[in-house]
């Protein structure tokens, strides 16, 4: 499953594993149990996209997932369902993050701006962003 993914085409038709080796250059792929997963370590918060294969398919199990590969996120009317389940302020932060990271490919300068909007330590952005996305994902 981990070869069909990689070549999953993308937008601009590119393979999945192309688009992630040009934004993450460090980045591996890696299998641990049902899920598959490309993670790139960086300081302060490591980049990770989840697939889990379920049966004979492969679906988003994150929000990085979802944001490159749309076409797999089987579970999107449940993530918006427990969006309504986020406090307003929290799920700003969390949308922030997902969308200046999907712009620069940088969680680390991510956090760092969603503190300085949100008047929240680095920490607590990270921790906020960890929970949201946990919260709407699991």
């Amino acid at each position: 499953m981990l070869e069909k993914l990689k070549t999953h085409p993308v937008d601009g038709g590119k393979s999945l594993d192309k688009l992630l080796a040009e934004r993450h250059t460090h980045g591996k792929w890696e299998a641990s149990g049902n899920d598959l997963i490309y993670i790139e370590k960086t300081t302060g918060l490591p980049v990770e996209y989840r697939w889990t294969v379920a049966g004979a398919e492969v679906e988003v199990a994150n929000g990085n997932a979802a944001r490159v590969t749309p076409d797999l996120h089987r579970k999107s009317r449940i993530v918006d369902e427990r969006r309504t389940n986020i406090s307003p302020n929290d799920l700003s932060l969390y949308d922030f993050i997902s969308i200046e990271f999907g712009m620069h490919g940088d969680m680390q300068l991510a956090l760092k701006e969603a503190a300085f909007r949100y008047q929240v330590t680095e920490e607590q952005a990270k921790q906020i962003y960890l929970d949201t996305e946990k919260h709407l994902y699991e």
